[in-house]
C-alpha cells in the first residue's frame, strides 16, 4: 500500500476510534512524518475515487475540506463524488 493510503487509513482509524472525524493540517503533517510521506498538503487532495485509501473505500468514507486548514471524514462516498455518465460518441 502506498504511503499516502497508509496515512489516510491511519487518520480514518484514529477518527473512528476517537469519534472525532475532524482533523487539521498539523495533525496530517504529524502523521505524514511518521509514515515518511513528504507532502502533508497532498495527503488531503483526493480529487477522484482512485485516490481514496482502501479503508475509506471499504467503510464508505470520503474526505471533505472545511476550510482554515481543517478536514473531515464523512460517511457516504457517493454523496461527495459523482460518477459521470457514459458519453456516447456521435459519428457524422
Amino acid at each position: 500500500m502506498a504511503k499516502k493510503a497508509r496515512v489516510l487509513d491511519f487518520l480514518l482509524q484514529e477518527s473512528i476510534n476517537s469519534g472525532n472525524f475532524i482533523f487539521d493540517n498539523n495533525k496530517a503533517k504529524e502523521i505524514c512524518i511518521n509514515y515518511g510521506f513528504s507532502n502533508h498538503f497532498d495527503v488531503t487532495k483526493l480529487d477522484n475515487l482512485n485516490k481514496l485509501s482502501p479503508l475509506m473505500k471499504h467503510l464508505d468514507y470520503a474526505l471533505i475540506h472545511l476550510g482554515s486548514g481543517k478536514h473531515k471524514f464523512v460517511k457516504g462516498i457517493d454523496n461527495v463524488y459523482h460518477k459521470f455518465e457514459e458519453v456516447k460518441q456521435i459519428i457524422n
